[in-house]
C-alpha cells in the first residue's frame, strides 16, 4: 500500500474534532493521530504502541483512516521543502580545420522510453580545403539549438558570445551537453545541475498521481477519471514537509500467511501550518521506543521464572508449560524458552518486502 495524506495549512491539528471516536465533524484536511487502545483523546507526542491517522472530510464527511501503524517496524523521515535548480553548461569551440565535423548533442536524461525522444543534436561541417573561425562554428551552434527552442522542441536558452556556446535548461529538467565527433575531448563545463524541487506544488502533485490506486482512483485517464469525487486532489501552492512512514502491520485474524508486508503512507504538510510543530512531534522517530530489541527483552522479561510465563493477575497469573501447549502456544526453543505465544512468534520475524 502506497497512500498520500495532504494536510491543509488553515486546518488546525485534530481539525475541531474533540476526540477520534467521532470523526463526522473534523475539518477537511485536517490531520489527527490517536491511540488504538484510547478513543477519548489524540496523541499530541510521540507514540509507544500502535497507533492510527485520520485525514478530516470536512463536515457530515468521513475521514480517511490508516487504521494501524506499527510501532515496532516504523521508519520515519522528513523531507523539508528544497527549490530546484536549472541546468546550466558551457563549452568553448576551438578553431575549424577542414574535413571535421563539429557537433554538440544536448541529452535530456531520464527519458528515452517507449521511443520517446531524448536527444538534439547540432553539427557544423567545415569542408575539405577550407577554415571556420571558433566563433563562426560557435554562432551556428547556437542558431541550430535556438531554432529547436523557439520550434517549442526543447525548452532551453541558448547563450554565449564569440567561441562560447551556453545552454541553461528549465528549472527541474535534468539535461547533459556532451561534445561529439570533431569535438570529442573538448571540456564541457557543467554550472548546475537540474535538480526538481522537493515540496513544492508539483512534488505533492506528482506524489498524489504515484499514490492514486492506493485510494481506488485507477482509471484516471481524461475521460473516466470525473467518476471519483475529489480526484485529482487539491493542492495548495504551498512548500511542504513531507513525512515518509514505512512499516508493516501483522493481521491476527483472516489471513492465510504470517508474512507482513510493507506499507508506505506519505504526509505533506504546509510548511507554514501552525501544526507543523506538533506532527513533527508526533512523528519522531528517535523518540519512538519499542525497536525489535527492546521489544525482545520485553518479551523474555515477561518469562517469570523455570516454567513459567505471565498470562494475567490473581491465581491465574501463570501457566505450566503443559498449560500452554493445550492452549496452543508454539515450540520455539528449548528449556525456559520452549514456548512463545504467537504474537511474540510474530515479532522475532521481519516483515518482508512485497
Amino acid at each position: 500500500m502506497k497512500q498520500l495524506l495532504i494536510v491543509k495549512s488553515s486546518a488546525a491539528l485534530n481539525g475541531g474534532a474533540s476526540a477520534p471516536k467521532d470523526l463526522s465533524g473534523m475539518t477537511e484536511g485536517a490531520i489527527g493521530f490517536f491511540a488504538l487502545d484510547d478513543y477519548t483523546a489524540w496523541l499530541s507526542s510521540a507514540p509507544s504502541k500502535n497507533f492510527g491517522i485520520a485525514l478530516g472530510g470536512g463536515a457530515n464527511k468521513p475521514a480517511f483512516v490508516i487504521p494501524e501503524v506499527d510501532v515496532i517496524t516504523l521508519q520515519v523521515t522528513k523531507s523539508a521543502y528544497s527549490a530546484g535548480t536549472a541546468y546550466a553548461a558551457s563549452i568553448t569551440i576551438p578553431s575549424g580545420t577542414g574535413g571535421k565535423n563539429y557537433t554538440l548533442v544536448l541529452v535530456k536524461l531520464g527519458t528515452g522510453i517507449n521511443g520517446e525522444r531524448n536527444k538534439w543534436t547540432q553539427s557544423v561541417h567545415v569542408p575539405v580545403g577550407q577554415t571556420m573561425s571558433a566563433a563562426d562554428i560557435a554562432k551556428k551552434l547556437r542558431d541550430g539549438f535556438q531554432d529547436m527552442a523557439n520550434a517549442g522542441s526543447i525548452d532551453i536558452t541558448v547563450g554565449g558570445t564569440s567561441a562560447a556556446v551556453t545552454i541553461t535548461g528549465e528549472v527541474g529538467d535534468e539535461w547533459k551537453l556532451v561534445a561529439s565527433d570533431d569535438l570529442y575531448g573538448t571540456t564541457v563545463t557543467e554550472t548546475t545541475k537540474g535538480v526538481k524541487a522537493i515540496g513544492d506544488k508539483a512534488f505533492v502533485q506528482d506524489l498524489a498521481r504515484q499514490c492514486a490506486a492506493g485510494k481506488g482512483f485507477t482509471n484516471t485517464d481524461l475521460e473516466s477519471q470525473h467518476i471519483y469525487p475529489g480526484f485529482p486532489e487539491a493542492v495548495e501552492d504551498k512548500h511542504y514537509s513531507i513525512f515518509n512512514l514505512r512499516f508493516a502491520t501483522g493481521r491476527l485474524s483472516g489471513k492465510q500467511t504470517d508474512e507482513r508486508v510493507w506499507q508506505y503512507v506519505h504526509i505533506a504538510v504546509p510548511e507554514d501550518s501552525a501544526a507543523l510543530a506538533t506532527i513533527t512531534s508526533i512523528l519522531s522517530n528517535p523518540t519512538l521506543p519499542n525497536t525489535p530489541g527492546e521489544i525482545q527483552d520485553m518479551i523474555d522479561e515477561t518469562l517469570a521464572g523455570k516454567n513459567y510465563i505471565e498470562q494475567g493477575s490473581g491465581s491465574n497469573a501463570y501457566l505450566t508449560k503443559g498449560e500452554m501447549a493445550t492452549a496452543g502456544y508454539i515450540v520455539q526453543g528449548e528449556g525456559d524458552d520452549a514456548f512463545k505465544t504467537k504474537g511474540e512468534n510474530d515479532l522475532l520475524y521481519e516483515p518482508k518486502q512485497p
